[in-house]
């Protein structure tokens, strides 16, 4: 007798499944992703939305929680990125000047900052080299935000530091990347790109013309290879920290797409974007030549986890969560 028919498989293209949205979470619009361990992982959007994971790694499926306690206003703020530094203490920022600090792993969430005139679009959390009065190290965390506005805090977000890095005022950053105590990198609209060499008191400005789109994410893995990504399908990078940058093209189905975040795993020698239109390009050559990796449907993916190079995840609008299951490589 012939054999019988396989059971069906899951969407799947390139090695990326789509998890399947159910309950609070299925209309969620997720807008960032962390993840703390093997296991645990978090995740924040729009309208309040945030949701933890406690099985990242398992192979039959994510299941989120919605931990709504201490969050103060929840529902009436968006949240735009979310940053740990330990598997204890993180950072929530967002809109109406939103900023939620936790030291104990999300259990309690406790409001550090309301500014509301300002928005806050990005996170960055790094161990300095300096230690407190307790011998505990100190940490540098570093705001990107509305206005052209930055700011800073090292005794773990009890008092903070504003400063504007750039000068236009009708200027939104709308993404940050440290790789460590001094050197950090800015992007935000028409183009901008900063640098700053002394742990954000000051900034300089990179990368004047080569690009006019909104830049939505930077990232550098050392302190001389760096990529951003925007609108208009736009990825521009740079080999010697920023002194000169140039544009390469998106893959395929990303082309002339507004493109929303981008990681680079040192670890396999890869980078992964992720675009508004659902797809998601990879590279492995550095990020100069960019291959197609695209999802089923067409959601907004809106960023990438990929601390833990086995289980990667994904996540965007309309409930959406992905995974590459790749046998332990990664896409």
């Amino acid at each position: 007798p012939p054999p019988p028919n396989p059971p069906p498989s899951p969407p799947i293209l390139s090695g990326w499944y789509r998890e399947t949205s159910e309950g609070h979470w299925a209309t969620a619009n997720i807008e960032d992703v962390v993840r703390l361990s093997r296991y645990v992982a978090w995740a924040v959007g729009l309208q309040g939305t945030m949701l933890r994971t406690r099985n990242a790694d398992d192979l039959g499926g994510l299941v989120w929680d919605l931990p709504r306690d201490s969050i103060p206003d929840q529902n009436k703020v968006d949240f735009h990125a979310i940053t740990f530094v330990d598997e204890g203490r993180g950072w929530v920022v967002g809109s109406n000047g939103t900023v939620l600090f936790t030291s104990d792993a999300g259990a309690v969430w406790t409001q550090q900052m309301m500014d509301r005139s300002k928005a806050w679009y990005d996170v960055a959390a790094v161990e300095t080299q300096a230690t407190y009065a307790n011998g505990e190290v100190v940490i540098l965390v570093v705001l990107a935000g509305s206005g052209g506005y930055i700011s800073s805090s090292t005794n773990l977000g009890t008092t903070w530091i504003q400063r504007r890095a750039v000068l236009d005022h009708t200027l939104n950053l709308l993404g940050i990347s440290f790789v460590d105590e001094l050197y950090g990198w800015l992007v935000g609209e028409k183009g901008e790109i900063l640098r700053t060499t002394d742990g954000g008191s000051s900034w300089q400005t990179q990368g004047e013309g080569v690009s006019d789109q909104n830049l939505n994410s930077v990232v550098f893995t050392d302190r001389v290879h760096g990529w951003a990504v925007g609108d208009g399908g736009t990825i521009v990078l740079t080999n010697d920290g920023g002194a000169r940058w140039g544009k390469v093209p998106a893959c395929g189905y990303a082309a002339g797409v507004q493109l929303n975040d981008i990681k680079m795993s040192t670890e396999l020698v890869a980078g992964w974007v992720a675009a508004e239109n659902g797809a998601i390009c990879r590279s492995d050559l550095n990020g100069s030549i960019w291959t197609d990796q695209n999802l089923p449907g067409s959601r907004p993916i809106k960023s990438l986890e990929l601390s833990d190079a086995a289980f990667p995840l994904a996540v965007g609008h309309s409930g959406l969560v992905v995974r590459f299951l790749g046998g332990g490589r990664g896409p």
